[in-house]
């Protein structure tokens, strides 16, 4: 039983706190200002995807902010940035000493230590000449 629970302790502080309790993807809920339907494509770490707003979208955690652009006929083209900031958790790694090392380079090695608040309101602006 001894043994067990120090394997565990030792896994455990080989890890990044990011990585044990804040992991995968980011869920982030974007919505448009004026709550129609709309056209628009998200420049993220995974790529460019093309998406219709609002919509639920999947983030990969990176360093890198994720641009939500409008391209829809009836909107003027208008950008929106979601920032990637350092997530809470990561700084949990300081309070592990000498393994918090270890469990800082986990985190900023797999991108766990990046988050993304979840809900945004993308300003959207509809063109006079449309329908």
């Amino acid at each position: 039983m001894r043994k067990i629970l120090l394997a565990s302790v030792f896994s455990i502080a080989l890890t990044g706190c990011a990585t044990v309790f804040d992991s995968g993807s980011k869920t982030i809920t974007l919505t448009p200002s004026e709550g129609k339907k709309v056209d628009a494509e998200i420049y993220a770490a995974k790529g460019v995807e093309k998406v219709q707003l609002p919509t639920q979208y999947s983030a990969q955690r990176s360093k890198e902010d994720i641009v939500v652009k409008i391209v829809d006929k009836c909107y003027e083209e208008t950008s929106h940035v979601v920032q990637s900031t350092v997530t809470n958790a990561f700084f949990g790694n300081i309070l592990f000493g000498i393994f918090g090392l270890t469990g800082t380079t986990v985190d900023s090695s797999n991108g766990n230590m990046w988050t993304y608040d979840k809900s945004h309101v993308v300003i959207t602006n509809k063109k006079d000449n449309c329908k």
